[in-house]
């Protein structure tokens, strides 16, 4: 299982390499955000990475760590292709799917230790607001499908470049 959690935790990390890779005409993007699963029912924090392959259409890699109880630890990683639906301005609003990993790791004296991964799907949508030429505020709000159902909300910023 150990393995497995190395696998899940090099995910985003192949992700920006192969994002970095490539030096064709798209953006590449950076963040961090505050993020809340409705179901665990915790605040969590967020590190991202986009690749923006054309206006309208990007994919995202992202890892949220959420504070839950001692001696347990619960995190995701995601990767989502995101549509851009609708831009005005600085403002746009995206639709997004795609591959989530709940990861759940427990060291308890009397339950004992374990982790356990579970697969599901993303869908939802977020915005996009430019505050100057590089730097954005991102909102999302995403429904998790699988045996780790839950809501979840992020809003934070995110660096071009």
């Amino acid at each position: 299982m150990k393995q497995a959690n190395s696998l899940v935790a090099a995910l985003p990390l192949a992700l920006c390499s192969l994002l970095l890779s490539h030096q064709a005409a798209a953006q590449l993007s950076l963040g961090g955000a505050l993020t809340y699963g409705e179901g665990i029912e915790e605040l969590g924090l967020q590190a991202r990475a986009a690749y923006a392959f054309s206006p309208s259409l990007a994919l995202a890699g992202k890892y949220s760590f959420f504070f839950v109880d001692d001696g347990v630890d619960f995190s995701m990683v995601d990767v989502d292709l995101h549509y851009t639906f609708l831009a005005d301005g600085n403002v746009a609003f995206y639709g997004l799917g795609g591959i989530n990993l709940s990861i759940f790791d427990f060291d308890d004296f009397f339950v004992g230790f374990g982790s356990e991964t579970e697969i599901g799907l993303n869908v939802g949508s977020g915005v996009t607001v430019g505050l100057n030429d590089q730097i954005d505020f991102v909102g999302e709000l995403k429904y998790v499908i699988g045996d780790a159902d839950q809501l979840v909300v992020s809003a934070g910023l995110r660096v071009g470049f």
